[in-house]
């Protein structure tokens, strides 16, 4: 049984020597240049992609150069638009004077508040404290 099994390891490490040894197939020179060319072509770090990049560049500046820019007036007049249309759902007033009007009052209701600090060391604190966490 061993001589049998020598002649198939054998046979079939000669049979993949020979697989390995072919040849593949070969591509003549216009072949070979088209196979490169596609390969290259999308490839933004070669210069045939560098060169797909810029013209897609220049056909987005020419589509852009075909848009009608704004004036200084017209920008002006679009942010003051905008600036009117500010709305906060938050806010009653709903606008920015609205917000400002809040603001303050929140800061003239700060000023009036008392600002001694509380001492909680004290037996009057400590029941109070005692009483709220056994409600």
């Amino acid at each position: 049984m061993s001589r049998f099994t020598a002649v198939v390891a054998a046979g079939f490490v000669a049979s993949s020597i020979a697989f390995a040894q072919t040849a593949a197939p070969s591509l003549d020179q216009k072949q070979r240049e088209q196979a490169v060319q596609s390969m290259t072509q999308g490839n933004p770090n070669n210069d045939a992609g560098a060169a797909a990049t810029a013209k897609q560049q220049s056909a987005n500046v020419k589509a852009s150069d075909k848009t009608k820019k704004m004036t200084t007036a017209e920008k002006n007049a679009a942010i003051k638009s905008a600036n009117t249309k500010m709305v906060n759902p938050n806010n009653p007033s709903g606008s920015v004077a609205g917000t400002a009007v809040q603001q303050e009052a929140n800061v003239a209701a700060s000023k009036a508040a008392s600002k001694a600090p509380v001492n909680m060391n004290t037996p009057a604190a400590e029941s109070a404290m005692q009483k709220a966490a056994t409600k």
